[in-house]
């Protein structure tokens, strides 16, 4: 947890964002559906009748702690002959990762369900780990995950291969900026929703809509879109001392109910809606400041 909470003392790396993926989202379908028939691809807006809102880069590090600056994102291939672990290229262990995937891969695929069959559920007894390398390999194996259902989703329930060498590095304490391609995958999977000949009820294709029930959390009032916390369940801990995500408050809650009608009506009342995008109240630290000094 040291390599993802960050080592600089107040800064979070990727450890919020990842105790936010280990939460159910839910959300009435009808709100989400009113909701999407107001997003326009021209201007990746939502329309308003009093103006227009969307989900910028700084909601993404609000709401979900996901790093606006660090280096660039890019999801690739290395050849073969880099791999070796003697050039020192990559991550002693990113030719394992490799290999695993090479070996799991069916049709050129590798199914979520089949990666953590192997990595963790046909493990027999604790998880324990004799050397850092073994235990580098499965936090990466979790971040390819993490990164492939929750950060970057898209195509379908399938480990990318190209999304290996950026989980390796980051499993090494590596920091990403991971909000803009993650804000882009949000952007992309709307405009399929908004473009579809039929209607968006119709676009079956795994998209990120957790980043929207956050965004909803967020800029909506939470008590009218959101009950109680679910019952009987175990929250994930975050144990670290600075801000938590706003999703953190909106996850494992109960979906208040809408019909289409007080859904509709539901977005036509500017009281429900704030709008806040650049408000710099919450920045507390120098780092926080470089950071929307970055966007």
């Amino acid at each position: 947890s040291s390599y993802l909470k960050g080592h600089a003392d107040n800064v979070d790396f990727i450890y919020g964002a990842v105790s936010c993926s280990l939460g159910n989202y839910s959300i009435s379908p009808s709100i989400l559906k009113s909701l999407l028939e107001r997003w326009s691809h021209k201007t990746n807006t939502f329309l308003f009748h009093f103006g227009e809102c969307t989900v910028t880069l700084l909601d993404m590090h609000r709401m979900v702690g996901l790093p606006l600056d660090g280096d660039y994102y890019e999801e690739y291939v290395p050849p073969a002959h880099e791999l070796d672990p003697e050039l020192l290229l990559y991550p002693d262990f990113l030719k394992d990762l490799v290999d695993s995937w090479d070996n799991l891969a069916v049709g050129g695929e590798v199914k979520f369900q089949d990666w953590c069959d192997h990595f963790y559920n046909n493990r027999t007894g604790n998880i324990s780990f004799s050397n850092p390398r073994a235990r580098h390999l499965f936090v990466a194996a979790f971040l390819a995950l993490w990164l492939c259902c929750f950060v970057i989703v898209g195509g379908g329930p399938h480990i990318r291969r190209g999304v290996l060498v950026m989980a390796a590095w980051m499993a090494l304490g590596r920091r990403f900026s991971l909000a803009p391609p993650a804000l882009c995958s949000l952007y992309y999977s709307l405009r399929l929703i908004s473009q579809h000949p039929i209607g968006p009820s119709y676009m079956k294709r795994a998209w990120p809509v957790h980043y929207i029930i956050g965004w909803l959390g967020l800029y909506m009032r939470r008590k009218t879109i959101f009950g109680n916390k679910k019952k009987m369940l175990t929250l994930p801990s975050y144990g670290y001392s600075v801000e938590k995500p706003s999703m953190m408050n909106t996850m494992n809650r109960t979906a208040t109910h809408y019909t289409l009608e007080s859904a509709h009506d539901y977005f036509c009342y500017r009281e429900n809606i704030f709008v806040r995008p650049y408000e710099l109240s919450y920045i507390r630290h120098e780092v926080e400041l470089r950071r929307v000094y970055t966007i």
